[in-house]
Parts: structure tokens; C-alpha cells; sequence
């Protein structure tokens, strides 16, 4: 199988040791992490923690994720969580990419064992994955498993799981630890994510501050910036130390605070400076936590920095002509950097200047993207090895500048351009102080040069500064979504503003004033739900008004009625709030599960709970109903709301049947390795037969995710059995167990996709399959080499035969629509029987009506039903237009009722559901 390999690789820059819990905005994982991606397949940071997550490429073992350096930490660990398809690594590395040199590496599937990969060299191991074994290495599906691998003496290797030990693993090449791979794989093409928080490199000290903001080495740090944490877990108080000097903030006490200690005993896990910060200054940072009385323990925090952002800023995309220029010499080389290195020197190479081909007069002239407060001109001069001898560089040099490339203004007080020295080691040396002039255009007319010889002119490199004068960094950032409604509107104001003019409105062309704040914030009156506004600030003061950009943000599409995110095990359960027929004998229904933890915490779709709701209609009153009541009441009314929303995820019907069309569904990990997890059709076979069906659709849990024909010679989960099937994107296979219990074998065809007719036949304890695109002109499922594929396996009469149907994914369920199922021979039974195979559960609904019931204080009642969210695999979102819940007053909802099926006309089915997320507002167009 064609894999990906999906990795999350952490590290420590310094020998320190480094936690990150990610709790931080959903978006890019930031912290130092880099990315690598592949395919759709993504690592972001979503409700806290990181989610690898998308479609695999067809490309095999092709990695992405995130990596840094380890230096001196031989301890690692993280909280995983893979509940879906992909699989979870964990890999220890003495270089500092992945898989570059010895290493180890452990992984597992979705509820599977532990086993591991130990590389002497960084080439992959002859003996392949080896299983640790026992009850220890055992990981739970669904739910976050903690790992922690340990280097020891001699490169003993300790693997811990959940806080047991696992085993260990000697690699002598793992004399240290250059980088930690966090990881996932799956099969090509293949959809699914991990979950992965809390990672930790070496041994954190407990109850330190931790992910300061601005991040660590942050640089252009606005000058007023507040300064944030995350407090310590024992945290009552906090002392802040703040200054220029890292050996003074690394070293100050409370006792001896060396000028540092800016901030002592503050409650806040904030502090904002006095007065701005230097413009361009790097400062330095540290905050010490103190705990409660009576230990009063101070936990000294690290030391953090960050550079203010500069006054001035460079122009880029500056585009150069001139009035002539010899081949391989032209103007832009004075401002793509070419002939600069990292330290600002220039080379003495020609073919990274510009020289001009000596028709008069000699100029070149500068044109920026719009119009700028200039600054300053900084010039590199002509610097080639010959300046000295010949003296190509300006010398005598008139500036002109304009804002449109007609009308131009010459700039007094223009000094004499310096004569470069022709060393490599050059710098800019010349500087022209432009005053804060407005100009999108500057034109240099060079009248003289050093040597006053040739008529030839050269210039190394020009660089333009500018004041921001306009209004930048806007927060909400630029296309921000989800944006809270009582959001503040932040800006960098520009460096000669006094006041701001706040435009704002939904229509980009039709903005309207709303407020002329002297700070450079700004909260709206109102926002509504879920909709796309546009804003701009203009900047008074100086030579303005600054006209702004126009930036966009959108609001959050729902607030939350109920995300189930409060509820916990002990005193505020979620069946005491949502009141069930087990509570009450009133109806069918049980909300949250017998034992702790009450509610569900693998199948969510959001944060970390969501809501069980099973249902048992089969006796009366043949209907299930679980209520909510609200105090005090809610207003449903607000900020554009028009509907309520909730998150379902349901599960297909077992089996359905409706002239001829089957409808099936399953989990389950597979249908191979020595023993089954799928669901049976099945009749019974005695002798000689065959059986065919076509595969007309499957919905994609894995490329191997499987629909078919199956005979088999029990209904045990180890049994003997022949199959012929369709794959999601694998294939048609012959798949086989030989003896109970035994390893599989199988023959595939690739390329073959449905729908399509799979036909398996009989013939003693002999088994051929086909397949057909029509159902009547056969093809022979055939090997390698041409020959006809056939199989061997003894199987006593009777024997079942019938249609299978595995999804490859426990934590999946697949449905299969079939058609023409048809088989010959001594069979027996009217009809299918239906029987979940294997161990791994096999979750479904009969169907029934989702409902909801209003009730407002007045205790008028309005109620909307949903026909197909009970019988849908995966999450889905139920919109319910608040105009439809007529009669209600919205503005005083006193309570919700959850029903499934119907109090007048039941089904009289079972199952259970999941419900999430429960708002009110206005989904975003």
C-alpha cells in the first residue's frame, strides 16, 4: 500500500527543557513549530491542541508536519489521540531531520499495540516493526494515550504508555537525541486525522509561566505592546521583570532587582508598559510566579525576548530604470539586493551593479507601489575592484521626487555621494535625508563622477525608509473568521496620527464613519452573527488625512445555547440537566452512559464532549425525549439571529432492503489478519453454488474499506472463509482465511473501481472469482502472470453464504449500496440474515424522526423535525429557521426538548445518537 506519512517533530533549541499545550487561538501552530505538508493533509491548532488532519497525496511515504532541533534532552512524551484512520508515530532521532540517522521509532493503529522500528544506521531495520506485547502497550481508540520514550545510559531506550512501562529498546548509535518526530500514516489518498497535545521535552518545572506573548524572539513587537502568559498552575501572584539587558533580567531578584523588576505581586497574567517601548530595541523579559500563602514559593520563569518594531521601515518591490545600461548591468540590480550579503556589505562583482553606457545625461529613477513618507535614501556606491583607478561612482547627484511621474520637486541639501573603496567588505555610506517628503517616484540625475573621465556612471545598491503613516496590523487580522461579536477593532497607528477616523460596514464600497477615537482601538456599537464586515481607519494628523486600507473580518456564525463542554462526573452530570425518559419513565430515551465519564468524549465535534443520546422505542410510550430548561430564560433574538443550530452524527441503518436495493452498513477493522470485524448478509449453502451482487457505491472510510460476496463456514470472527470484493479505491480482490485462525492471503486486481458486479463461485472446496462491468460479459480475477487465481479451502457443508461489508476503520462506519444480489445452489432462507461479525462495535439506527420542541416562558410550544440526522453517519449540522418556530417568544426560551420518533405515529426502532454544539445566530453566506 501507497502511504503518508504525516509527522509533527518537536525539539528543543537550547539545552532547556520545552512544553508547549498548545492552548493557544485555533490557526498556524506558530511556537517556533515549521510545517511540512502534503497533499491536503495539514497541522494547525484547533480547540487547543494540534490536529494533523486532510487528504493523503497519491505520492507513497511522503512526509509533512512540523520539526525543530533537540539539544541535550533525552526525555519526550505528548498525549495522542487517533481516532480515525490515520495511525500514530513517535520517533527519536540522533540527527536532526527525520529518519536521517539512528533512531527509534514507535507507532500504533487506532486501538492497537504498541510496536517499534530500531535503526542502527537511519536505514530501515531488517526484523521491520516489532510488537512490544502485553497488556501495557495496548492503546485506547478515541481517547488521548499518553507516550513517553526515555534515553538512558548506553542507549537504552524506556517506552512508557499511559504511566506503565512498556518495555525498552537498545540502540548503541543513540548517544544522543538530535530531533523528536511526532507522526501520522495512512494509505494513499486517504482521508483522516490525529490529535496530539500536550508534547514535553525534557523535565519541565511545574507551576512556571509559560507561553509568553509576544512569542519568544518575536521581532516588530508594537512599542505599547501588553505583555501575556499562561500563569502557573499554583500561581496567586506574579513579579515581572522587564529590561535591555539579558544578564540583569536573568539575574534580578526580588531582593535584588537590578533596575529589572517592573511589575511585583500582580494578580493579572497581563502588564502593559507606561510609556511605549524604543522603537527598534531588543528587550528582555521574565516572569516569576509566586504561590499561594503560606509557602509563597517563587518559580523563577525563563528568560524571554522580543524587538520592538523599527521606526522606520524599508521600501520593497521597488522597481528601477535608467537612462542607459550596459548588458548584465541594468537598475534593478540597485535594489534586488543581489550583490549584499547578511551583514549589509557589498561585493565588488559589475554583474551585481548597475553601469550605464555613458549616453548623457546619466539618471536612474525609482517607482514604489504608492505613495510614502520618505525618510532617508541610503546608497552603496559603484564598488568594483577597478573604483580606485577609475572612479565610476556618483559623485555630484540631483534628487527629484514626485508623487504622480509628472510633477517633480528637487530635494535640497543632497551631500556629496561617497567614494566607495572597491572591498567587499563595503558598506552603505552614504545617506540622503529625504525629510518626510511624499513620493512614489525619485529620479537620481548624476551629473559628475569620481574619476570626471569616462562619461560612464555606477551605483552598487539603494535602499529607501519610510514613516508608516498610515493605519496597519489590524485586529481582527485580515480575513479573520469567527470573530467574537463584542470584539475590539486594533490598529498600528501611523507615526504622525492624533486621532482615527473608524469606517465600518458590510458593504466594502459604502463605508460609514463610525467614531473618531484618539487611541488606536475602537469597539462597535453592535456586530451581527455570521457576517462579513469590511473597516478601514484613516489617520489625522501630520500631513494627513492617510487614506487606510480597506481590511475584512467575519463574525461568529452561532453563540452557544449548550457545547456540553460544561458537564463533568461529579456534580454537574449531563443527564441532571438533560432530563431523560430514564430519569422520569415518561419516554425511551437515557442521555449519557451508565458508568463515568457520563458523556461521550470520543465522538465529538467540537471540544472535548459531546452529548449520547440513546434511544429504546420497542415498548411504550414508543417514543424518547430528553429536556433542558434554562434560568435564567435566553434571548434567541439577537444580533441577526434567524436560526438554531445543532451538530448530529447518527449511524446508517444496519441493513435495509427496497426492490432490490440493498443498503448496508459496517465498521470494523477488517475483513484479514486472523480474525474478522464486518457485518454478514448471509444464507446457507449446501455443495456447489455461486453467488454475485453489484457494488454500486461505497462510502470512503479507507482505499480498503470493502463490499462483496463472501462464502464462509461460520460466524465466528476467526472462521474460514473465501470473498470477492470491491474496495473504495483498491481494487477488486479475492481475499481468503485457509484454516481457522490462519493469516489471509488475497489476489487483486487494481484500477477496478464501482460500481461493479463481484462474482464468487464454489466448485467443492475450490473458489474462483469475476468481475463485470455489465453483469453479464465476465472477466477472471488473474495473478501476475496471467494464469487464473483459484483457491483451496476446506469448508464442511452447510456453509453460509452472502454479502460483506467492512469499513477498514474502527472509528468509521461505511455504507454500501448494492443491487442483483443473487445466489445459486442449494440455498436455503427466505430472506437475509443479518449479523455483526468480530468484536469491533458495529453501531447502528433503525430510522426515526429527529425532533425539537421550543418551549418559551409563556409555555407556548413550536416544533421542527429532521427525517434523516438519526441515520447519518458523521457529523451533521441541523439548521432550523427560527421564523419556522412560530408562536414562541424568542426573546424568553424557557426550555429545549430532544425527541426521536414520534409521540402519534412511531417506528418503534433503537439507537443512539450524538448531539453538539447547540447556538443560535446566522450561518455565513
Amino acid at each position: 500500500m501507497g502511504l503518508l506519512v504525516c509527522l509533527l517533530a518537536a525539539a528543543n533549541a537550547g539545552a532547556a527543557p520545552f512544553a508547549d499545550d498548545f492552548d493557544r487561538p485555533d490557526g498556524n501552530v506558530g511556537n517556533g513549530w515549521t510545517i511540512l505538508r502534503d497533499g491536503t493533509v495539514e497541522s494547525l491548532i484547533v480547540n487547543n491542541e494540534v490536529l494533523v488532519a486532510g487528504t493523503t497525496s497519491a505520492s507513497a511515504w511522503v512526509r509533512c508536519g512540523i520539526s525543530r532541533v533537540v539539544v541535550g534532552e533525552t526525555k519526550f512524551s505528548c498525549d495522542f489521540k487517533n481516532d480515525d484512520v490515520f495511525n500514530f508515530h513517535m520517533q527519536i532521532t540522533l540527527g536532526n531531520t527525520v529518519w536521517s540517522q539512528a533512531y527509534i521509532e514507535v507507532y500504533t493503529w487506532p486501538g492497537g499495540p504498541l510496536r517499534y522500528a530500531n535503526s542502527l544506521n537511519g536505514s530501515w531495520p531488517a526484523a521491520g516493526w516489532v510488537e512490544f506485547g502485553g497488556a501495557n502497550a495496548q492503546t485506547v481508540a478515541g481517547q488521548y494515550n499518553n507516550l513517553m520514550m526515555e534515553l538512558g545510559e548506553g542507549g537504552v531506550v524506556t517506552v512508557t504508555l499511559n504511566g506503565k512501562l512498556v518495555g525498552t529498546v537498545t540502540n548503541p548509535s543513540l548517544t544522543k537525541i538530535g530531533s523528536v518526530t511526532f507522526a501520522s500514516d495512512a494509505d494513499a489518498n486517504t482521508k483522516g486525522s490525529v490529535h496530539i497535545d500536550n508534547v514535553q521535552i525534557g523535565d519541565v518545572v511545574r507551576g512556571v509561566a509559560t507561553n509568553p506573548n509576544p512569542p519568544a524572539g518575536a521581532t516588530d513587537v508594537p512599542a505599547d505592546v501588553v505583555l501575556g502568559w499562561t500563569p502557573g498552575e499554583y500561581a496567586a501572584t506574579h513579579n515581572v521583570y522587564l529590561g535591555t539587558s539579558q544578564q540583569d533580567v536573568t539575574d534580578a531578584t526580588a531582593a535584588d532587582p537590578k533596575g529589572m523588576l517592573v511589575s511585583q505581586g500582580q494578580a493579572d497574567a497581563a502588564y502593559a508598559t507606561p510609556s511605549p517601548l524604543e522603537y527598534g530595541q531588543t528587550y528582555y523579559w521574565r516572569v516569576d510566579e509566586v504561590n499561594a500563602a503560606p509557602a509563597n514559593t517563587v518559580i523563577a520563569g525563563a528568560v524571554w525576548s522580543f524587538t520592538v518594531e523599527p521606526y522606520v521601515y524599508p521600501i520593497t518591490g521597488v522597481t528601477a530604470t535608467a537612462s542607459s545600461a550596459q548588458p548584465g548591468t541594468g537598475a534593478q540590480n540597485t535594489v534586488n539586493g543581489s550583490g549584499l550579503n547578511a551583514s549589509d556589505q557589498h561585493s565588488t562583482e559589475l554583474m551585481q551593479m548597475w553601469m550605464s553606457a555613458g549616453v548623457l545625461p546619466n539618471w536612474i529613477q525609482y517607482a514604489f507601489d504608492k505613495v510614502y513618507k520618505l525618510d532617508e535614501m541610503w546608497v552603496w556606491n559603484s564598488n568594483q575592484l577597478v573604483e580606485a583607478f577609475v572612479g565610476f561612482g556618483a559623485k555630484d547627484v540631483t534628487v527629484e521626487y514626485s508623487v504622480d511621474g509628472a510633477t517633480w520637486t528637487k530635494l535640497e541639501g543632497v551631500p556629496e555621494f561617497a567614494w566607495a573603496p572597491g572591498s567587499p567588505t563595503y558598506t552603505a555610506d552614504t545617506i540622503v535625508d529625504f525629510g518626510g517628503a511624499s513620493a512614489k517616484y525619485v529620479k537620481l540625475t548624476i551629473d559628475t563622477n569620481w574619476g570626471g573621465m569616462a562619461p560612464q556612471v555606477s551605483l552598487s545598491e539603494v535602499r529607501f525608509y519610510y514613516l508608516p503613516t498610515q493605519a496597519r496590523g489590524p485586529q481582527p487580522a485580515v480575513g479573520a473568521a469567527g470573530v467574537a461579536l463584542d470584539t475590539d477593532l486594533y490598529w498600528r497607528p501611523g507615526r504622525d496620527a492624533e486621532s482615527h477616523e473608524v469606517y465600518l460596514g458590510t458593504d466594502r464600497n459604502a463605508l460609514a464613519l463610525v467614531g473618531t477615537p484618539t487611541e488606536h482601538a475602537f469597539t462597535p456599537a453592535s456586530l451581527n452573527f455570521g457576517t462579513a464586515y469590511y473597516w478601514k481607519v484613516n489617520e489625522i494628523g501630520g500631513s494627513g488625512p492617510y487614506e487606510g486600507d480597506i481590511w475584512n473580518f467575519s463574525t461568529q456564525e452561532y453563540a452557544t445555547v449548550d457545547d456540553m463542554e460544561s458537564y463533568n462526573d461529579e456534580d454537574t452530570r449531563i443527564y441532571e440537566i438533560w432530563v431523560d425518559g430514564l430519569t422520569t419513565g415518561a419516554s425511551g430515551s437515557q442521555v449519557g452512559y451508565d458508568v463515568a465519564p457520563f458523556a461521550e468524549r470520543r465522538t465529538v465535534h467540537a471540544g472535548m464532549q459531546a452529548m449520547p443520546f440513546i434511544y429504546n422505542n420497542s415498548a411504550a410510550p414508543f417514543f424518547s425525549e430528553a429536556e433542558r430548561e434554562f434560568s435564567p430564560v435566553q434571548n434567541w433574538s439577537s444580533n441577526g439571529a434567524d436560526t438554531l443550530s445543532l451538530w448530529v452524527q447518527g449511524a446508517p441503518s444496519a441493513y435495509l432492503e427496497s426492490n432490490g436495493v440493498i443498503t448496508m452498513s459496517a465498521a470494523g477493522h477488517d475483513i484479514w489478519d486472523n480474525a474478522d470485524d464486518f457485518r454478514f448478509a448471509h444464507k446457507t449453502l449446501n455443495g456447489d453454488g455461486s453467488i454475485v451482487v453489484k457494488v454500486e457505491s461505497l462510502v470512503n472510510t479507507n482505499a480498503w474499506a470493502k463490499a462483496g460476496v463472501m462464502i464462509r463456514q461460520s460466524l465466528d470472527a476467526d472462521s474460514t472463509f473465501v470473498y470477492m470484493i470491491q474496495s473504495f479505491s483498491s481494487g477488486v480482490s479475492m481475499g481468503w482465511r485457509p484454516t481457522t485462525g490462519a493469516t489471509c492471503g488475497s489476489a487483486t486486481q487494481a484500477g477496478i473501481a464501482a460500481p461493479q458486479w463481484v462474482k464468487l463461485t464454489r466448485k467443492g472446496n475450490v473458489f474462483t472469482a469475476q468481475y463485470s462491468s455489465n453483469g453479464t460479459t465476465w472477466t477472471d480475477l488473474k495473478d501476475a502472470a496471467g494464469a487464473i487465481v483459484s483457491t483451496t479451502v476446506v469448508m464442511n457443508n452447510p456453509v453460509y453464504v452472502g454479502l460483506c461489508v467492512t469499513s477498514h476503520n474502527t472509528a468509521a462506519t461505511t455504507t454500501a449500496v448494492m443491487s442483483g444480489a443473487q445466489a445459486t445452489g442449494n440455498v436455503t432462507g427466505a430472506s437475509w440474515q443479518v449479523t455483526a461479525i468480530g468484536d469491533d462495535p458495529q453501531p447502528a439506527n433503525d430510522p426515526a424522526d429527529l425532533y425539537l420542541i421550543v418551549q418559551d416562558t409563556a409555555g407556548k410550544t413550536a416544533k421542527a423535525t429532521n427525517p434523516t440526522a438519526v441515520t447519518t453517519a458523521g457529523w451533521t449540522q441541523w439548521r432550523v429557521p427560527l421564523s419556522s418556530l412560530t408562536g414562541v417568544n424568542l426573546k424568553s426560551v424557557k426550555k429545549i426538548i430532544l425527541g426521536v420518533d414520534s409521540r402519534t405515529n412511531p417506528i418503534k426502532g433503537t439507537g443512539r445518537i450524538y448531539i453538539d454544539d447547540i447556538g443560535y445566530g446566522h450561518p455565513l453566506q
